[in-house]
């Protein structure tokens, strides 16, 4: 069974991304990647199939990091960011909250001519959090000096720390900010956080493939330098046309996957309409509770249903 906080991640995603006011031909979608120097594959992306993956570094010779981002209209301009890794692990441990933050202010916004909605995974390094919620480890009057600061005056300290915490529990996803979507906000953009494991929502994906795809066809000996060569000329060739083509591939994908969602739900109601087993039903924030009267477990689902027939911007 799917996780429930990567199905409420989903509902929030799909949520921000289908908004009237979100145009997908301007939406910048950005991404890391690496090019290995015997690179290898195992499986390609195709356009008709987001199901595919790219096979791991073997851990000979050195590899690349990309660090990219593009729209509709192509890769966007003066903001490429490839450099060769010192370390042969996972390339996740040369990237760090430090080096993104300053190519994503002062490369990839700088670059950006207007107000832009900006996709990225959950990354670690996406990822710093402003004013981190305290934890059981934390002081008791340092919980509830948070809870206090962020519109929970009734903690206080003949509470115990146990309850205090669950108060942080309950406010901590309403108080989370990222340092990166803060940056953003102050520049007159807007951040939207892929779901874990959907990197099938990002059309990057599919160009990092077909760049990978041309480099491995062409690499015939496996030394970095060559392969930074081979890369430089892959991501040259990429046309706007070929982003086009994947956004629209992606965009697909997406409302596909929220006409999925209003399909299971609009069964389920109307299979507990037909039973007449419906206790009460209540709308909490972005999701839908059914109560059932005969079973004292509490089904959810996560409804598209009530917003994007009329809002989307198909």
């Amino acid at each position: 069974m799917e996780r429930h906080d990567i199905v409420k991640w989903r509902w929030r995603f799909l949520s921000a991304i289908l908004q009237r006011d979100v145009n997908f031909k301007e939406v910048v979608w950005l991404d890391e990647t690496w090019v290995n120097a015997g690179h290898s594959v195992s499986k390609t992306w195709t356009d008709d199939s987001v199901q595919g993956s790219m096979k791991g570094p073997t851990g000979k010779g050195g590899r690349l990091i990309i660090l990219y981002a593009g729209s509709s209209e192509g890769f966007i301009p003066g903001v490429a960011d490839i450099f060769r890794s010192k370390k042969t692990g996972d390339y996740h441990e040369e990237m760090n909250s430090d080096h993104f933050k300053e190519w994503f202010e002062f490369k990839l916004l700088q670059n950006l001519k207007k107000p832009t909605v900006i996709v990225m995974d959950n990354g670690s390094y996406h990822s710093k959090i402003l004013d981190r919620a305290p934890t059981a480890n934390s002081k008791k009057a340092e919980i509830i000096s948070w809870l206090v600061n962020h519109g929970v005056p009734s903690a206080n300290d003949t509470m115990r720390k146990v309850e205090l915490m669950e108060l942080v529990k309950l406010k901590k996803p309403s108080c989370t900010r990222y340092e990166i979507d803060t940056i953003a906000e102050h520049h007159g953009h807007r951040v939207i956080r892929l779901p874990p494991y959907h990197c099938h929502f990002n059309p990057i994906e599919l160009i990092w493939a077909n760049v990978k795809g041309q480099v491995r066809r062409q690499n015939t000996s496996f030394t970095l330098g060559e392969v930074e060569r081979l890369t430089h000329k892959a991501i040259h060739n990429v046309s706007a046309a070929e982003w086009d083509k994947v956004v629209e591939h992606t965009k697909k994908v997406i409302i596909q996957e929220a006409w999925k969602i209003d399909g299971l739900v609009e069964t389920a109601l109307d299979e507990i309409q037909k039973n007449h087993r419906v206790a009460k039903m209540k709308m909490v924030g972005e999701c839908v509770f059914i109560s059932n009267k005969n079973n004292k477990k509490r089904s959810r689902s996560y409804s598209l249903l009530f917003f994007h027939r009329r809002n989307c911007n198909f």
